[in-house]
C-alpha cells in the first residue's frame, strides 16, 4: 500500500502474487508505485524517501508544516507470518500475544519504520506485568488492565510502595510512545523482512570494464548498478576480478577467458532465441595510465561474435534490446537459491526487445525466477502478459482528482489501459481457438462459408470432404496471403493457400518458398476445377444455381430498384465477363440495386442460413469439382 508517493495518493492495498504485473498507460504511476515500495527495504540498506520532492505536490505546502512532529506513511507492506516466525514470538511473551499472523511494515517520510500487528494486549499487558515483582494485591490489580491505557491509569492511581512501580510506570511510557508492536518487530522480524531489488536501465553492463578502476570502487563500497551486473557475470562464469588481472602467461589467460566465455554463452544464450549463432568472447588488454609513474590499468573487453556474419562486436555496439536481456540475465543467474527473501521489481522490462525476446523473457521470469523469488514488473506490452496467467494483472490508471489508482477489477477500468489486456487475449484466441496447426488461407468469408458447406454437404453424401484438421482463414485478399503465409510459417504451422488467381503476387508467393516457409505445390487456384480459365470460388457453382441464390438473397433490393427487374437473369446481363461474380458487379452499379454495390458475403451467408433449401438445386458437376477440390488440399496434410 502507498498512501501518499507523486501521483499516488491512496493506491489501498495491491495483492502480490509469486509473478504480478502492472499495466498501464504511460504516467499512470506504475513506475512511481515501484520506487514507493523499494526503498520500504531495498536491498542495498540505500534509498531515502525526501518529502520535498515525492509528496504528492497538491498537499506539499499544508504537509511541511507538520512534516518534522507527524510525518505522513509512505508504503506500507502487509506479511503473513509462518509458523517458524511465530513461534519464537510465542516463547518470549505468550502463546496468545498474536491474535492473527499479519504485520504490517511502515515507513513514513523522516525514513522510519513502524510494525503492527494483532497484539491481544490484556496477554501484552499481563507478560508486562510479570516480569516485574509486587505485592499480590497491587499484582492482581494490575493484572485486571485490558489496555496499556488502562494500565498507565492503574498504575498511577496506585499506592502501593512498591519499588517496581515506577519501573513499571516508566516501561508503559515507552510502550505508549514507540508501540508494543515495534519490539515484536525488532526483535523477531528485522532480519527476516525481504528486500526488494529493484532493476532498470541503470542496471545495463558497460562492455568495456576498467579491473582497476572496479576494483578499487569495490574496496571503498561505491559500486555502481552497472559495476554490479559485470561482477555478476564474473560470478555466473565462476571467473574472480583479481584472476583477470593477474594471469600473466598469455595461454593461461587465454584458456581461462575462453571458458569463462564459453560457459557464459551456454547460460544466457538459453533464454535468447532471436539468433542463435552469437557467441560471447573476452579479451583483457593493458592500457597505459600515467607512464611517470608507470602505472597499468588492465581492462576487459566483452564482445559478442556472430558465426553468421563471421565478425565480433563490442558489446555496446549490440541493439538495446539485446544488451538488456543479456544485462538482465547476468545479473539475475547469479542469484543464489538460498536469497528467497528478495523481492525483485523490474521497471519496463524488455522494452527494446521484440515480440518473442517478451516471452523469451517471461519464460526467464518462470522458470528460473518465480521459483525462488517474488517478481513484479510493469508494462504496458501485451506482449509480456500471459492469457493463461491474466489473473497475474493489476491494472493501473490516472483519475482526475484522485490520483493513481491500482485495481484487478477489468470492469471498472478504461479502454486505454486494459488494451493491452484485449490485444494479448486477442492473439492468444487467434493462436488457439482460431488457428489449428494445419491453416488454409483463402481470399475472402465468402469463399469459406463456401467450402464449409459444400464440405458438409459431401460428407453426409458419404464422399471426400475437406478435413477437419484444416482451419480456413479469410485474409480479405489475395494481396495479403503473402504476409499471412510469412505470419503463420513463422509458427511452425502447416499451410495451404486457395486462390482465385495467383498472378499478381506469383513473385511474392516465390521468394517466401525460398525462405521455406511454403512449398508452392500446396498452392491450389480455383481455375484447376473449373472451365473457365479465369474464376472465383462462385464459378465452381453452376451459372443458374448462384443466380438462384443471389436473387432470394438480393429479393428486397431487386424489388425496390427502380430501373432493375425483380429477378437477375444472364440474359439481363450484358457484360461477358467470366467470373459470374465480376459480371453480377457491374449489373448492380448500372442498374443501382443495393446502392450499385454486389456484396460477396450476402448470398454465401444465404446459402449458409437456408442450405437445406438449396443443397437439392447443387448439380452432380458441382459436386464433383468441390470433392476433387477437397482431395487436393487433404493430400497436403497427408503429404
Amino acid at each position: 500500500m502507498t498512501p501518499c508517493y507523486k501521483s499516488i495518493e491512496d493506491s489501498e492495498w495491491v495483492d502480490f502474487d509469486q509473478v504480478t504485473c502492472f499495466v498501464g498507460k504511460n504516467e499512470s504511476g506504475k513506475t512511481a508505485f515501484l520506487e514507493a515500495i523499494h526503498r520500504l527495504n531495498p536491498v542495498d540498506n540505500t534509498g531515502q524517501y525526501d518529502h520535498v520532492e515525492e509528496y504528492p505536490r497538491t498537499r506539499l505546502t499544508q504537509y511541511k508544516q507538520r512534516h518534522d512532529q507527524d510525518p505522513d506513511p509512505v508504503a506500507s507492506a502487509k506479511f503473513e507470518l509462518s509458523k517458524k516466525e511465530i513461534i519464537p514470538i510465542q516463547k518470549q511473551f505468550t502463546d496468545n500475544i498474536l491474535e492473527s499472523s499479519t504485520a504490517v511494515l511502515t515507513k513514513n517520510y523522516k525514513n522510519e519504520t513502524t510494525w503492527r500487528f494483532d497484539i491481544n494486549e490484556s496477554e501484552a499487558v499481563g507478560y508486562l506485568v510479570n516480569q516485574f515483582e509486587f505485592h499480590n494485591k497491587t499484582e492482581a490489580k494490575l493484572q485486571r488492565a485490558e489496555s496499556f491505557e488502562d494500565l498507565e491509569t492503574k498504575v498511577q492511581e496506585s499506592t502501593s510502595s512498591d519499588d517496581s512501580i515506577s519501573d513499571i510506570e516508566s516501561e508503559v511510557q515507552d510502550i505508549l510512545k514507540e508501540r508494543f508492536d515495534k519490539r515484536i518487530g525488532t526483535d523477531h522480524l528485522k532480519e527476516s523482512v525481504p528486500s526488494f531489488l529493484y532493476f532498470d536501465d541503470y542496471s545495463i553492463m558497460e562492455g568495456d570494464i576498467n579491473i582497476d578502476k572496479i576494483r578499487r570502487k569495490r574496496n571503498k563500497n561505491n559500486l555502481s548498478e552497472s559495476d554490479q551486473t559485470f561482477l555478476s557475470l564474473l560470478s555466473v562464469a565462476e571467473l574472480d576480478i583479481n584472476d583477470i588481472r593477474n594471469i600473466s602467461r598469455y595461454e593461461s589467460r587465454k584458456a581461462e577467458l575462453e571458458a569463462a566465455a564459453n560457459y557464459i554463452t551456454d547460460q544466457v544464450f538459453e533464454y535468447w532465441s532471436q539468433s542463435d549463432d552469437l557467441q560471447v568472447e573476452f579479451d583483457r588488454d593493458i592500457q597505459e595510465q600515467n607512464n611517470q609513474q608507470n602505472k597499468q590499468n588492465y581492462v576487459l573487453y566483452v564482445r559478442i561474435r556472430s558465426e553468421r556474419d563471421r565478425v565480433t562486436l563490442p558489446f555496446g555496439k549490440r541493439s538495446k534490446g539485446f544488451i538488456w536481456f543479456f544485462s538482465f540475465l547476468a545479473y539475475f543467474s547469479d542469484m543464489k537459491d538460498d536469497d528467497d527473501d528478495l523481492i525483485l521489481l523490474l521497471d519496463e522490462p524488455g522494452l527494446n526487445l521484440h515480440a518473442k525476446a517478451q516471452n523469451d523473457f517471461l519464460r526467464f521470469i518462470n522458470e528460473r525466477l518465480a521459483p525462488v523469488h517474488s517478481v513484479v514488473y510493469t508494462t504496458h506490452s501485451p506482449f509480456m502478459l500471459e492469457p493463461r496467467n491474466m489473473d497475474r494483472a493489476r491494472l493501473v490508471q490516472y483519475q482526475q482528482g484522485e490520483g493513481t489508482k491500482i485495481s484487478e477489477d477489468i470492469l471498472g477500468t478504461d479502454s486505454d489501459t486494459i488494451f493491452p489486456l484485449q490485444a494479448a487475449l486477442g492473439y492468444d484466441l487467434i493462436q488457439t481457438l482460431l488457428i489449428g496447426p494445419q491453416v488454409l488461407l483463402v481470399e475472402g468469408k465468402s469463399d469459406m462459408i463456401y467450402l464449409q458447406l459444400m464440405s458438409e454437404i459431401l460428407d453426409e453424401q458419404e464422399r471426400t470432404s475437406l478435413s477437419h484438421q484444416w482451419t480456413p482463414v479469410p485474409v480479405d485478399g489475395a494481396d495479403n496471403v503473402p504476409t499471412f503465409v510469412s505470419m503463420f510459417g513463422a509458427n511452425d504451422l502447416d499451410i495451404g493457400v486457395l486462390l482465385d488467381d495467383d498472378t499478381r503476387i506469383q513473385q511474392r508467393l516465390e521468394n517466401i518458398e525460398s525462405r521455406g516457409q511454403l512449398d508452392l505445390d500446396d498452392v491450389k487456384l480455383i481455375t484447376e476445377y473449373t472451365a473457365n480459365s479465369n474464376a472465383d470460388t462462385e464459378d465452381m457453382f453452376s451459372k443458374e444455381f448462384y443466380i438462384s441464390l443471389v436473387n432470394d438473397a438480393y429479393l428486397p433490393e431487386l424489388r425496390m430498384a427502380q430501373n432493375a427487374p425483380d429477378e437477375v437473369d444472364p440474359s439481363h446481363i450484358q457484360n461477358q465477363n467470366p467470373r459470374i461474380a465480376r459480371r453480377l458487379e457491374w449489373f448492380f452499379e448500372e442498374k443501382q440495386i443495393n446502392g450499385s454495390v454486389f456484396e460477396h458475403n450476402k448470398p454465401a451467408k444465404h446459402f449458409q442460413k437456408n442450405r437445406d433449401k438449396f443443397k437439392e438445386e447443387i448439380t452432380e458437376d458441382t459436386l464433383d469439382r468441390f470433392e476433387a477440390l477437397f482431395e487436393d488440399l487433404n493430400s497436403i496434410i497427408d503429404a
